[in-house]
């Protein structure tokens, strides 16, 4: 009869701990920092801004960096409205630290502009499309379809059986 010994605990602990950063690093999923612009300078001089957000593919989650005066400029998030007409009255949102980091939190259009109407008339503003979250699986398909997250779990709880108990 032969006798089954079990894996020594620190062989066990580096097994866990393994898996569970392979499980942060699932979830930290596929954001980006990413500077306006390509260089992080709000101004004129860098305007327009146009092609690079026309090349860039953003995602909820990434973040922007815009640096600027914050004593001569500011950026405005505001609507289509009072994107295209230059209209700084009612922002949704105004950044004026000089140094704003935008998280991108939900998917669609975003409209930035300067906070001095006569900078966003000089193109001193961009339109960021964020596309639409497709990480999750649609619900129609089989309710017998477990998701990652499920499974990895399930696959931890295997693993803390297997090496202790």
């Amino acid at each position: 009869m032969k006798v089954l010994t079990q894996p020594t605990p620190p062989m066990a602990a580096i097994v866990l701990v393994a898996l569970l950063s392979l499980l942060v690093s699932i979830q930290k999923g596929d954001a980006h920092d990413l500077k306006i612009g390509s260089s992080g300078d709000w101004s004129i001089a860098s305007a327009p801004y146009t092609t690079w957000a026309e090349r860039a593919r953003f995602s909820i989650g990434d973040t922007i960096l815009f640096n600027y005066d914050g004593s001569k400029d500011s950026l405005l998030l505001v609507s289509q409205a009072d994107y295209n007409n230059c209209n700084t009255a009612s922002p949704i949102e105004k950044h004026n630290d000089g140094h704003t980091v935008i998280t991108l939190e939900r998917s669609g259009p975003h409209y930035f502009i300067s906070g001095v109407p006569e900078n966003c008339k000089k193109n001193e503003k961009v339109t960021i499309v964020v596309m639409a979250d497709r990480s999750q699986k649609a619900t129609s398909e089989s309710p017998f379809v477990a998701s990652s997250n499920f499974m990895i779990f399930f696959c931890l709880v295997g693993v803390f059986a297997c090496f202790f108990i």
